[in-house]
């Protein structure tokens, strides 16, 4: 029975203090918890500095020094015919800096490479170009226009790309043009 007595005694007593002027709004951090954070930060942009200087160096060995830039050698003229009027070439006191390039022959032509000339209009046609490799990986509807996914291109009938024309799309099949020639896409 004392302890209840106790116990209002001490609730009577607390009633009639003041409150305490403290007031626990959040938590704070320990001081120098700042400074750790701010090492982290450093050491974490030091290492950004060091991969970004690595990898720039490492392109830069990769690629090579810059090559030369390439200097045009004149073609070599012919002589004038004696008994002309021209007026003959002025000697040559001090050779240019491009007399002393050495003779650079341009590099041979493969018969192959070139386009073989029409008989009718003596033109050069084109090459005849090898088809793309084309394939259909999906056929959906957006905004109601039928769409399809080709190649990693996504498309609608009329759009182009790399010399291939979309003609039409079907639930099933895509018909496309290219190089002038029609093709039809199934799964």
């Amino acid at each position: 029975m004392s302890l209840i007595l106790d116990a209002l005694r001490k609730l009577e007593r607390e009633k009639n203090r003041p409150d305490p002027a403290v007031v626990v709004v959040g938590s704070v951090p320990w001081p120098g918890a700042g400074r750790a954070r701010r090492l982290w930060i450093a050491v974490g942009l030091l290492g950004v500095i060091v991969t970004l200087g690595i990898v720039f160096a490492w392109r830069a060995r990769v690629a090579g020094p810059p090559t030369a830039p390439v200097v045009p050698v004149p073609a070599p003229t012919a002589p004038a015919p004696t008994g002309s009027s021209a007026a003959p070439p002025p000697a040559a006191a001090e050779p240019s800096s491009l007399s002393r390039l050495p003779d650079v022959a341009p590099p041979p032509v493969e018969p192959h490479a070139l386009p073989a000339p029409t008989p009718a209009t003596g033109r050069a046609r084109p090459a005849a170009r090898p088809p793309v490799d084309l394939q259909l990986m999906a056929i959906s509807e957006r905004d109601g226009h039928p769409i399809a996914i080709i190649s990693d291109h996504l498309v609608r009938e009329g759009d182009r790309f790399d010399d291939v024309r979309i003609l039409r799309i079907s639930p099933t099949e895509v018909e496309v043009e290219e190089h002038g020639r029609r093709r039809v896409l199934r799964f």
